[in-house]
């Protein structure tokens, strides 16, 4: 567990991208939160993304939101979770 400390606090200090993955009930967005707090980028939003309740057809739509009348349902314009995560 220090080990792995170590490196989270060495990704916080980091530009990188992190994807985290495991087992539901791990502690992927407790260790996501706590990077995102060490990080220089803490004053933005942290913003869950649950890749496994995406719909296949609707990835795109949530990822990068879409505009109203853009599909069927799109009933008006919704911003996408990466633009809403690089919000300041």
């Amino acid at each position: 567990m220090r080990e792995l400390f170590r490196t989270l606090e060495d990704l916080a200090a980091s530009d990188c991208t992190i994807l985290l993955e495991g087992e539901t009930g791990v502690g992927k967005e407790e260790v996501a939160e706590s990077v995102h707090r060490a990080s220089d980028r803490n004053k933005g939003p942290f913003v869950v993304v649950d890749c496994s309740a995406l719909n296949g057809e609707l990835v795109e739509s949530e990822l990068f939101g879409h505009l109203r009348g853009a599909f069927s349902g799109a009933n008006e314009a919704r911003e996408g979770l990466l633009s809403a995560a690089s919000s300041p």
